[in-house]
Order: structure tokens, then C-alpha cells, then sequence
């Protein structure tokens, strides 16, 4: 009986965080509930481990910055980027500039005269799901692959609904569209080509995160060095980018909290270099390696760090 009781009062808890703390969180309302599940927080004590486990691996160029106060900005990007479900709804062109930082975009201006697909290599990083909202302000459809919601009993429904919640309110705000594989990652068979010849013939432009850890994904993948060692990221998006003579860009979305408020900061970087697959995605993780470097707590493959080697 105490065990149900238990499992009911998390589930609640739940629910009030995602659908009540979060949306007053926007308007800079922080409720007594959602500071008490700031401090129940079951990640902080991994990501402090995965920080620790970095430094190792990285040495001198891992940031300086203590476990404690990387695991503290951790929760700041993360308390950002699960309020943009709510405040997607509030951003618009008027106010693009007063909320996000950009730099770089001549790199896409540039690409975008060459005529050529564009395909923009990102991670799972600071706000996550606002970028391609800011961008498509700016005049840059940007249609990302996302994860179709797990609907296995290894998320909880209030994380379910969570994240439809999210897909539905960050999709009504901009002219691109998400691209759906499945819970795994997959596309059916032959699908993923039509849906490319479909968004680059309109003047799309597709986002792929490709961060994943060799133990979650299983799809293609090349051996690279990142993070300080040898692991497998996946490469199938290079091959298609290689076989359509395509640009691939690298694109960085972040959190910075310098200011009075938070500023989602985004950073197009040039085309990735090297002629073959292996030099396209090394240069890729060296690029998101010194970013991981220098800001970790930007980065949501934090806690399970150990996972990559």
C-alpha cells in the first residue's frame, strides 16, 4: 500500500511540474513545488559523475569549473529548455532579437547562394526546441528529425504527454515541420528519401542531432575520436549529405545566463571539412567536443557520459 501511495504521489508530482510549474516558470513564477523538485532532482549526482568522468578523459581542457557548479548549470539549461514548451508560444519576429543571440548567420546566407541541399549537424544541447523558431523568423525553414514519443512503460505518462505537448505547441510556431522516426530512431525503409527530396526541393533545410551514444542508436555509424577516447556516432546523414552533394553545417544552441534573464544563443558555424565520411564526422566531434569542453553543462549527454566509450 505504501508503495502505491508513493508511486501515485510521483506521478502527480510529475504531472504538476510539466503542467503547471513549467508554464508559470515562463512568466518568472517559480512555484514552492517546483523548487522542492529542483532539490529531489535525480540527475544532479549524475551529472556531477559525468563531469568527473570528463575531466578524466579530457584533462586540461575541460573546463575548470567544479562538478558542483557544472551540475547547477546543468539544471539552469535544463529548467530553460523544458519552459520553451511554453515559451515557443510567446516568441515571434517582433521579439526574436530580445530573446535570442545569433551569430553566424552570414555562414548560412553564404551556403544557402550555392544552391546546393543544406543539412545542419547539431547535438542535444541547451534550449533545444526554439532554434529552428528563431530561424524560421529570419526567413530559414528548418525541418528537424526528432524522435517519435516512447510509448513504452519505460516513460512515464506524464512525460509522454509532456513531450506531444512539446512537439505540438514548438511546431505551430514556425513554417518548418518535424520529421518523425521512430522511438528507436528509424525511418521505414526508402522513407527518408522522399521526405528529403521533398523538403530541399521546397528550400528546406534539415536538422539532425547526432550526438547519440553507440548504446542508443542503432543505426550506421563511423568510429571517431570524441570526448577524449575512440566511440561510434552515427554517419548515415553523411552519406546521404556526401551522395547529394550536399552542405553540411554545424549549429550550436545554447543557454547563457550572463544577463538578467536567460538568452538562447545560437551559433552557425562553416561547413564541416573533409572529403570523406570519416573526415566530415571527425571534424564534427572535434567541433562538438570544444564545445563540451568549454560549457558541458549545455549538454544533455551529461549524465550518462560514461556511455560513449
Amino acid at each position: 500500500m505504501f508503495n502505491m501511495f508513493k508511486q501515485v504521489f510521483a506521478s502527480v508530482s510529475e504531472f504538476m511540474y510539466y503542467f503547471c510549474d513549467l508554464p508559470l516558470n515562463v512568466f518568472g513564477i517559480k512555484t514552492k513545488h517546483l523548487k522542492n523538485w529542483e532539490k529531489r532532482s535525480g540527475d544532479l549526482e549524475s551529472v556531477s559523475n559525468g563531469a568527473d568522468y570528463l575531466r578524466y578523459c579530457l584533462g586540461s581542457r575541460f573546463t575548470q569549473r567544479s562538478s558542483h557548479e557544472i551540475a547547477k548549470y546543468y539544471h539552469m539549461v535544463r529548467l530553460v529548455r523544458e519552459s520553451d514548451t511554453y515559451a515557443s508560444l510567446l516568441m515571434k519576429s517582433s521579439n526574436v532579437n530580445s530573446r535570442f543571440k545569433i551569430s553566424g548567420l552570414e555562414n548560412l546566407a553564404k551556403a544557402r547562394q550555392e544552391k546546393r541541399p543544406i543539412i545542419l549537424l547539431g547535438g542535444h544541447l541547451g534550449s533545444n526546441y526554439s532554434m529552428w523558431i528563431a530561424l524560421g523568423f529570419l526567413g530559414y525553414r528548418v525541418c528537424p528529425v526528432a524522435r517519435a514519443t516512447d510509448r513504452s512503460s519505460a516513460t512515464s505518462l506524464a512525460r509522454k504527454l509532456y513531450q506531444n505537448t512539446t512537439y505540438k505547441l514548438t511546431d505551430m510556431k514556425w513554417d518548418g515541420h518535424y520529421i518523425y522516426t521512430d522511438s528507436s530512431g528509424h525511418f521505414p525503409l526508402g522513407c527518408f528519401d522522399k521526405i528529403f527530396t521533398n523538403i530541399v526541393g521546397g528550400g528546406g533545410i534539415i536538422y539532425v542531432a547526432i550526438d547519440f551514444p553507440p548504446t542508443l542508436y542503432a543505426g550506421k555509424q563511423q568510429c571517431v575520436s570524441f570526448l577524449g577516447d575512440k566511440t561510434l556516432l552515427p554517419v548515415g546523414i553523411i552519406r546521404k549529405a556526401i551522395k547529394e552533394n550536399a552542405l553540411l553545417m554545424t549549429v550550436w544552441d545554447t543557454v547563457d545566463f550572463d544577463g538578467k534573464r536567460p538568452m538562447r544563443c545560437i551559433q552557425v558555424m562553416p561547413p564541416l571539412k573533409g572529403e570523406s565520411e570519416e573526415e566530415i564526422l571527425q571534424n564534427y566531434a572535434d567541433r562538438l567536443t570544444e564545445l563540451i569542453c568549454n560549457e558541458p553543462w549545455q549538454w544533455m549527454g551529461l549524465p550518462i557520459a560514461q556511455q560513449y566509450h
